[in-house]
């Protein structure tokens, strides 16, 4: 299958800038480092190039390995190549598996494609089982989560296991700690990096909620939102289940993806969320990381003490160029966290809640609105579901009403001069 039609069953109107850039220099059969922000569609930039290249003979043999942390990744990738790639053979290796099952499958069998963690592919290669020696291209996607991790110590064995594969890096930044990796494996490399090309278009609100309970407020944002899909991150397990069932009391379309329950109910959770079960999706950092999915607003329920999944969790929103929007509940003691990440560059709006909806606060040096203007501003009827995108369409339709608002005013001035 050509990359042509790859891209036409993918879905996307046009490709990604990283996609583009893949592309035009897969053909070197050098190595590749590819580095882009997160939601930029890294995944499907090396898809659409190595599965063209992939033979559909339902050969029993292994042609690529794809190495990711997290069993709900490995998940995702599988559903990516399932819905590209129906003539290949592939196999997922992660958390709890039937072992003899598996086993049986594979000595009759071999897959085309091998995708999982680390420890688990490497765990049946040991044993004999899974045969990875004749695979073409070895892909380490979530590079960095890998690295933070610390799986090296299973991903060193499976590189060894080559005298000749095309490697691929994949990553939304690289750390300290990759490059001697990097420089160790990948010999004369390509390195395809977006980063500084591409700026999402989120806009970062934060609510100061002083002594007030959390999730009160959650409840008042969640009146005034009405989202496409929102993911509210919650950083403890007893206060996840918490906010879960405190939504669910209200009745709303609302999961809960947590690193406690066992795997098939993760899968199954993951599952609910792609096929719109949910409007709202309460997780740990567990979806903060590669998972895609196609969320309109982000609410941090608190701020993580790693400010690195802060970002992580911003990336779930604005993917693949459309916008986004991040809610963050903030307390006096999250101050310096709120200081750090604005060193990193995050422009954060300081917003209130006011007659139903979320309004910026006056800062140093800016025009107030006006009480005319912010009614105006408040008569703009919302969607019944805002979609990914919706903001660019809601901030022309302020302007324009605050265009009427204030010729109306400067009208009135005129006349009584």
């Amino acid at each position: 299958m050509t990359v042509d039609n790859l891209f036409k069953i993918s879905g996307f109107n046009k490709m990604a800038l990283i996609q583009k850039k893949v592309l035009d220099n897969f053909k070197s059969e050098k190595n590749m480092v590819i580095v882009s922000p997160t939601g930029t569609g890294k995944t499907h930039a090396y898809l659409f190039p190595i599965l063209a290249d992939l033979t559909t003979n339902k050969s029993d043999n292994c042609q690529m390995v794809i190495i990711l942390p997290t069993n709900e990744l490995v998940f995702q990738v599988e559903k990516m190549i399932k819905d590209l790639a129906t003539d290949l053979t592939i196999r997922t290796y992660y958390g709890t598996m039937l072992r003899d099952k598996e086993n049986k499958w594979l000595s009759n069998n071999q897959p085309n494609i091998v995708i999982g963690t680390p420890n688990k592919i490497l765990e049946y290669h040991r044993s004999g089982a899974l045969k990875l020696y004749a695979a073409k291209y070895l892909v380490i996607d979530e590079a960095d989560m890998l690295f933070e991790l610390d799986f090296m110590e299973e991903i060193d064995p499976i590189l060894s296991i080559y005298k000749k594969i095309r490697l691929f890096l994949v990553s939304a930044t690289i750390t300290e700690n990759m490059t001697p990796f990097i420089k160790s494996y990948f010999g004369n490399h390509q390195v395809i990096d977006t980063t500084k090309e591409i700026e999402l278009e989120i806009d970062f609100y934060n609510l100061k909620i002083g002594m007030s309970e959390r999730i009160d407020y959650l409840k008042s944002i969640i009146e005034v939102i009405n989202p496409y899909l929102c993911l509210i991150f919650v950083s403890k397990k007893e206060d996840q289940l918490h906010v879960y069932q405190e939504l669910a009391n209200l009745g709303l379309e609302v999961g809960n993806l947590s690193g406690n329950l066992n795997v098939k109910t993760r899968k199954k959770s993951l599952e609910d969320v792609h096929n719109l079960k949910y409007q709202y999706l309460i997780t740990s950092d567990i979806a903060s990381r590669g998972i895609d999915f196609d969320a309109s607003h982000i609410i941090n329920y608190d701020i993580p003490n790693n400010l690195e999944y802060f970002t992580h969790r911003s990336g779930r929103t604005a993917r693949m160029g459309k916008s986004g929007m991040v809610i963050t509940l903030v307390k006096d003691n999250d101050n310096r966290k709120i200081d750090n990440l604005e060193k990193k560059g995050i422009k954060f709006i300081n917003a209130k809640i006011i007659d139903n909806s979320l309004i910026p606060i006056k800062e140093k040096g800016k025009t107030k609105l006006t009480d005319e203007e912010l009614k105006a501003i408040r008569a703009i009827r919302k969607p019944k579901k805002v979609k990914p995108n919706y903001k660019k369409k809601n901030k022309a339709k302020i302007k324009k009403e605050l265009r009427k608002v204030r010729y109306s005013k400067d009208a009135k001035t005129r006349k009584s001069r």
